[in-house]
């Protein structure tokens, strides 16, 4: 059994988002592009994700509620 290393998030709304901006998915993919694009600048900054694929992060599941 493999131990995930804290990961760092700043998606507050991600079900798997923890108090110190922690990660405690039990594992975590992360997807190679933005919507199919290429470029690394990845929507706007303000803006609150809905799926992963705003994340970048496939793991991300919009929580209930915001912590």
């Amino acid at each position: 059994m493999y131990k995930l290393a804290v990961i760092k998030c700043t998606v507050d709304n991600c079900h798997y988002w923890d108090t110190g901006n922690i990660c405690v998915a039990e594992a975590i993919e992360v997807a190679k592009n933005f919507f199919g694009d290429d470029k690394m600048e990845a929507g706007s900054f303000d803006a609150e994700p809905s799926m992963s694929n705003q994340t970048k992060c496939v793991t991300f599941k919009p929580a209930k509620v915001k912590h």
